[in-house]
């Protein structure tokens, strides 16, 4: 049996299953971001990124893998409370300054930071409600 339903109804539900599709789409692209090198934090700047960071290397930079920050007057790449990361090592990592916002107690947090090539993590095993956190590496 084959129903002749108006053309209306029909381009409704292509638009319904676009806007369920995009929805899907940007949920999933919110929940994880990723750096690819190259990316530099100049004095007295500051990135916070929310969610899962994924530090990957693109091997045709001049710095694969490598978030830069002012080490003079500092620059700083930040985590919020609710931030994990993945894939540092000593080629990925901040080669710089990081810092981590604390909202309610934080428990534990261990920072990709590292100094030229060498990836030299350091952690805090609790923060008070609402401070913050700087950290850096010199090799």
């Amino acid at each position: 049996m084959k129903l002749n339903l108006p053309k209306q109804i029909s381009i409704l539900n292509v638009k319904l299953v676009l806007l369920i599709s995009m929805c899907f789409v940007i949920k999933n692209a919110i929940g994880q971001q990723a750096t690819f090198g190259n990316v530099y934090v100049p004095k007295n700047g500051e990135i916070v990124v929310f969610g899962n960071h994924d530090f990957q290397s693109n091997a045709t930079a001049p710095l694969p893998g490598i978030i830069g920050t002012e080490r003079d007057t500092i620059g700083v790449f930040s985590f919020s409370s609710t931030n994990t990361y993945q894939s540092q090592q000593n080629a990925r990592h901040i080669d710089g300054y990081a810092k981590i916002y604390g909202p309610s107690p934080l428990r534990g947090f261990t920072f990709p930071v590292g100094d030229n090539g060498v990836l030299g993590m350091a952690g805090v095993s609790s923060l008070p409600s609402g401070s913050t956190l700087t950290c850096a590496y010199f090799n």
